[in-house]
């Protein structure tokens, strides 16, 4: 359930005055049932609701395991009070503006109710200047101040696989995210010439990040800490023109993002028996051995000399050229693309290659009098620093149009992938893995 409200008065000499407010009222219950014993019913696919019913029907007498079950409803009622002042004359147009927001989170969870409450602010400033009928500059700045999720804060183990325990830490902190933006525009509109540039930045302030670790037994945990600053950066140019009346055209596209985050590796098995008995955890311990000094001040979880604090750093960019020729009968596009990614860690033996994606491509598109149309494009991608080396591949479709009943229908009979040569990579870094990624795609078809 939610309402908002604006006030809006103007104040003379091109500047006005909001004022508005926001209520936003949820509840969510989530339970889970596990039962044990081998009475309980080995389940298949469950096709519909009354399936549903009538299994939940048939564990009546199992008993049920209450360490793995559970019951949890949350409810929660937000709050937004701001306001903000405006400046708008020809062509200049800036505003500035704070909202604050208190938040009450009510959990139940297995019959233990906790509330929490916590007010968070938030600055904003905007800047919209029109150079003149073809340029103009826009800059943004969103603060915001957060509370952890309900499922972070919980404190209740999930042991759902007890080998891989998740953990709730009801001593997070808030955390604060600065966000940046900004966007340039020029257009000739005699030319058609066109050039965009977007930038963004983000930093959060005690940001939340995942601790791991494991037992001598060979158990890996995992719970979410208040940690160092997070931050990303990316810009994005592109660039458009033709070539006077000569039909050819050229079309640039650059792209580069840096992102860098931290969490906290184990150094080696820790004694976790002091901490959990396999059913609850002792976050009130672990928080007074590991995160707070002996005069109570808050620490990070390396300054503990059990855990090393991994930062990871990526940087990707990708640049994509394409020059065009368009007549009346004909477009053709020639190009080619290349995209990198590249990630550092400060943990040791962690050092790996860039990865290079790269493409040539082209494509035709040819108007036949009789309202036939030729369509094709073909691409050349290899690939360079992967781990399991990738062989090139030569990826062509090919399409033919008709136009039927007075250019009202279209009939069109189309070949993918020709060759039977696409797939798709893809890389993704953690804290603690890097994962290079190839599916399989649809494969040679025609439509």
């Amino acid at each position: 359930l939610s309402g908002r409200v604006v006030y809006t008065e103007p104040l003379g000499h091109d500047f006005y005055f909001e004022a508005n407010y926001q209520y936003n009222w949820n509840k969510n219950t989530s339970v889970k049932d596990v039962w044990d014993g081998a009475g309980a019913p080995t389940l298949a696919i469950i096709s519909d609701r009354t399936m549903m019913k009538d299994i939940i029907d048939s564990f009546e007498g199992v008993p049920v395991n209450k360490d793995y079950s559970n019951e949890i409803t949350n409810i929660s009622h937000n709050h937004r009070g701001g306001f903000n002042v405006s400046y708008q004359k020809e062509k200049l147009r800036a505003q500035l503006g704070m909202s604050v927001n208190p938040t009450t989170t009510r959990n139940i969870t297995n019959g233990v109710d906790t509330t929490y409450t916590v007010i968070n602010f938030s600055p904003q400033a905007m800047l919209n200047y029109e150079f003149n009928d073809n340029s103009h500059i826009r800059f943004f700045y969103f603060g915001r101040s957060a509370q952890p999720s309900t499922s972070q804060l919980m404190p209740v183990p999930d042991n759902s696989n007890p080998l891989n325990v998740s953990l709730g830490n009801p001593y997070l902190n808030p955390y604060f995210n600065h966000n940046v933006r900004g966007n340039f525009g020029y257009t000739n509109k005699k030319t058609f010439t066109s050039v965009n540039a977007r930038f963004g930045a983000s930093l959060v302030d005690d940001a939340i990040t995942n601790a791991q670790w494991y037992d001598p037994a060979g158990v890996q945990y995992s719970i979410p800490v208040n940690g160092p600053g997070t931050g990303s950066a990316d810009i994005r140019v592109m660039v458009n023109s033709p070539f006077g009346n000569s039909g050819f055209s050229i079309f640039s596209m650059t792209y580069a993002r840096y992102n860098q985050s931290t969490s906290y590796i184990g150094k080696n098995s820790l004694p976790t028996e002091s901490y959990y008995d396999g059913v609850y955890f002792d976050y009130a311990k672990f928080h007074q051995d590991y995160l707070t000094d002996e005069k109570g001040n808050a620490l990070t979880l390396d300054k503990s000399g059990d855990f090393i604090a991994n930062k990871t750093e990526t940087m990707s960019f990708t640049q994509r050229l394409r020059v065009t020729y368009r007549n009346d009968f004909v477009e053709l596009t020639v190009g080619g693309r290349t995209r990198m990614n590249k990630s550092w860690f400060t943990m040791e033996n962690s050092k790996l290659d860039a990865t290079w994606n790269n493409q040539i491509d082209g494509s035709m598109n040819w108007t036949i009098p009789g309202g036939i149309n030729l369509i094709a494009d073909v691409d050349y991608n290899w690939y360079n620093g992967y781990t399991t080396p990738q062989e090139d591949e030569i990826i062509v479709n090919a399409e033919i149009t008709k136009l039927l009943f007075k250019n009202k229908c279209t009939l069109a009979l189309k070949a993918y992938d020709i060759l039977g040569q696409s797939k798709n990579l893809s890389v993704s870094d953690s804290a603690n893995y890097h994962i290079e990624t190839r599916n399989n795609t649809l494969g040679r078809y025609i439509i």
